[in-house]
């Protein structure tokens, strides 16, 4: 039946998560196993909407060895009861850590209540991870304390010092729960070691950096490695901060050395600091130490494209920072002591941060926003949200249905009061037989009952349909893709469906896929169907859920990982993708997509801009070029780059600087946070904001300078953490964005082991690595 005609059953929605643990019971009276929470969020953080490592520590107090399940309860948007689920096995006495990953409700919030229960497990003749368990053998209840806001980004650091990046979680004066010169707050999530790093990469998910300063990575358990390493490849940044003596980054034992730059590293003991002053700060009179340790590294003679990208270089030419591309990730190796003493509140993330991560806004601390606004030179609080992703839900809705069972319950309704009431009874009335009205009345009783009940068995569903918004990214040379999409799956059987999204074929199981309910920001109180049931997720196997199904739809988020599905866009191997020796543009790409790309932008990031560039304003510091092409790019047709830059092209060109003010500028036209709980925006808007969030860092700031009546619009994203390309402004590089309209999901979704046909549009983004161009002190005035 379609969901439309359920409506008027919905309940009360309701949500259950958590953040770091205030424990409302460590263990129910009599229990035998004491549960206690130790990490809600690798760093006791929790970001609504997102997914969350949760970390609980287990003590069984009976004499034997068991097997066990835990489990923590979350209710979902349909009032079912999600149970994320993990089989362990318990030895007495001995405590054991558990990771869990639920993916908390965007209506989370600080003080809602957490439950997990330990079970015995199910007998041998059940398989493992599905619904049915033992007997209870433990019990807890947590409050959630450490909530952030859905719209922060978060990085994390491993180590104590802040090295400069405190000034990114800076808010406007006067309490401002918002950034005073960034379209968005940065959660900095500090004192992380690596034993607090989860086994799966959901735990890492919700940030987009992380920052290593402290810690050997041959402390990092093997499950943990991988999941790092998954996260990587997955669009994470590593970030290492090397230490002054005796790195090991570059030890053979290292878990992680093949994700390392393909480079050689040099130390300097005594190195002149001052050389670098251009490097790390903005003040021409900071003290800085006279010398100190420097690392630099030497790229590898047959290191490939991408194994060895220096970012940042010294006065001699010395690399001082080196990348590696891994997937749609990178690990960058810094060879400052960012953590000494002697340079701590020295460093200027705008001057240093920014050019490694990828960030656009002037980094004031508090106290500076105070001292400009008591001047009356700038205005950080006037500010509005604009959510760039609140349309997702609008571009997955299935309304086709529910407006055809609703129309027809209208039509049918309404015949049937007429014949059944005045229009009969004048009929009979008219022919003299008012002595007839109740056989009448029962007539059309029993001639509309069946007319209903044939019109909803004709429109009831009968195969399964899904609709879907998918975002991929693809890095030209590296082997995987990454995606993640949001769809709507309806589901035509009453009882339950396993939804599964990844391949099923041997070797394709390297990546963990994940799947979760989801439901939007804007989702409307209530929902719930009256006969709440119970299903079960295994923390094991995120990419499997068996859901309760009642002939409707149900909506989820995946993230796959895997080998291209498409051909992307190739440069031609005769004329490849370049800088040619006029320093413009050239070569040509063709693609082999599923349909033709439209809304195509493409954006040139030819280098750094010089260390000079530090005007207020929060400067674009990539010297960029954008074209948006005037028609589709239809499959197998080559594009020449060449002619973007030609006298009398078609192509639209601007300055990088000028087509993200552009941008930035339409989200007056987006719509605010006033809007009324349950709305979208303007679904024409769309495409245009779904492309923005790929350059989500480099959009034009809010202008605090200007003191004008008018909250300044904020372009935020909630849903889409992560997915933005911000770090490639930090290195040569050419990234194409387009769309793909009523095309197929790359991300392969199966409903009871049978692949299903979707439809949708797909945000296609590509990335070409140019030929390194690091910024350096010594080439100011050269260029």
């Amino acid at each position: 039946m379609p969901r439309g005609l359920l409506c008027l059953f919905l309940t009360l929605l309701t949500a259950l998560p958590g953040a770091r643990a205030q424990e409302a019971q460590a263990a129910g009276a009599g229990s035998e196993v004491e549960i206690r929470a130790d990490l809600l969020g690798v760093g006791d953080v929790i970001r609504p909407g997102d997914w969350t490592g949760v970390r609980l520590t287990l003590l069984d107090r009976s004499d034997r060895v068991r097997a066990a399940v835990v489990r923590l309860q979350l209710r979902d948007a349909d009032g079912d009861t999600a149970f994320h689920q993990r089989s362990v096995v318990l030895n007495p006495g001995r405590v054991l850590p558990v990771w869990l990953y639920p993916q908390f409700p965007f209506s989370f919030s600080s003080g809602d209540i957490l439950t997990v229960t330990v079970h015995a497990a199910p007998g041998d003749d059940v398989a493992p991870g599905g619904l049915e368990v033992g007997r209870q053998i433990g019990a807890a209840r947590f409050n959630a304390r450490s909530v952030i806001d859905s719209g922060s980004a978060m990085i994390g650091v491993l180590g104590r010092q802040r090295m400069g990046l405190e000034h990114y979680s800076s808010r406007g004066p006067r309490r401002s729960d918002y950034p005073g010169t960034a379209h968005e707050s940065v959660e900095l999530v500090i004192d992380l070691t690596p034993s607090d790093l989860p086994d799966a990469w959901m735990g890492l998910a919700p940030f987009e950096t992380l920052v290593w300063a402290e810690g050997e990575p041959s402390e990092l358990a093997d499950e943990a490695a991988e999941a790092l390493r998954e996260w990587v490849y997955r669009g994470g940044h590593l970030v290492v901060v090397l230490p002054p003596v005796g790195q090991t980054w570059t030890n053979p034992r290292n878990p992680l050395i093949d994700l390392t730059p393909a480079s050689r590293i040099e130390r300097r003991e005594q190195a002149d600091i001052e050389s670098y002053r251009a490097l790390l700060t903005r003040s021409e009179t900071a003290p800085l130490p006279r010398t100190g340790v420097v690392h630099s590294f030497i790229a590898d003679e047959g290191a490939q494209p991408g194994e060895a990208t220096p970012i940042l270089s010294g006065p001699g030419g010395e690399h001082v920072v080196m990348r590696r591309i891994v997937g749609l990730g990178a690990v960058t190796m810094v060879g400052f002591d960012l953590t000494s003493s002697r340079l701590a509140g020295r460093v200027h993330p705008q001057q240093f941060w920014h050019r490694v991560l990828g960030k656009r806004f002037d980094a004031l601390s508090s106290a500076e926003m105070v001292d400009l606004e008591n001047e009356g030179a700038a205005d950080f609080t006037n500010r509005t949200r604009v959510w760039l992703d609140d349309d997702i839900a609008g571009q997955i809705n299935m309304t086709g249905r529910a407006g055809a069972g609703v129309l027809l319950a209208l039509v049918v309704f309404t015949a049937y009061l007429l014949l059944a009431g005045p229009l009969g009874f004048a009929v009979l009335k008219a022919r003299n037989m008012k002595q007839h009205a109740w056989v009448g009345f029962l007539a059309m009783a029993g001639l509309f009952t069946l007319i209903a009940w044939g019109g909803a068995t004709t429109l009831r569903p009968t195969t399964v349909e899904v609709r879907h918004l998918t975002f991929i990214d693809h890095v030209y040379g590296q082997p995987v893709d990454r995606a993640r999409s949001w769809f709507s799956v309806l589901l035509p059987t009453y009882g339950s469906q396993e939804i599964s999204v990844g391949e099923m074929e041997p070797g394709m199981g390297l990546w963990r896929q994940a799947l979760t309910p989801w439901s939007p920001p804007q989702r409307l109180e209530g929902g719930a169907f009256p006969d709440a049931r119970e299903y079960a997720i295994d923390s094991r196997r995120p990419e499997t859920i068996t859901a309760p199904t009642r002939s409707t739809v149900k909506q989820f988020q995946a993230d796959w990982m895997g080998g291209p599905p498409w051909r992307m866009p190739t440069p031609d191997p005769n004329n490849s993708v370049r800088i040619d020796e006029q320093d413009r543009l050239a070569g040509v790409l063709d693609h082999g997509l599923p349909a033709s790309l439209e809304d195509v932008q493409i954006v040139l990031v030819r280098r750094q801009r010089p260390l000079t560039a530090t005007g207020r304003g929060g400067p674009l510091l990539a010297q960029s070029l954008a074209w948006s092409l005037p028609r589709p790019w239809e499959p197998e047709t080559p594009l020449d780059l060449g002619e973007l830059t030609a006298s009398g092209a078609q192509s639209d060109m601007a300055l990088g600087d000028q087509f993200f003010a552009t941008l930035a500028g339409r989200g007056q036209q987006f719509g605010s946070e006033f809007g009324l709980p349950g709305q979208t925006g303007d679904l024409r808007h769309a495409p245009t904001k779904f492309s923005m969030l790929a350059w989500h860092p480099m959009l034009a700031p809010p202008d605090w300078r200007s003191t004008r009546s008018g909250a300044k619009p904020m372009l935020q994203r909630r849903a889409a953490h992560g997915y933005d390309l911000g770090m490639w402004f930090t290195q040569p590089s050419l990234i194409i964005v387009g769309h793909l309209v009523d095309a197929e999901s790359p991300v392969p979704v199966r409903v009871d082991g049978r692949p299903v046909m979707s439809s949708g549009r797909t945000v296609v983004r590509w990335v070409f690595p140019l030929a390194p161009d690091p910024v350096a002190p010594t080439r100011i005035e050269e260029r």
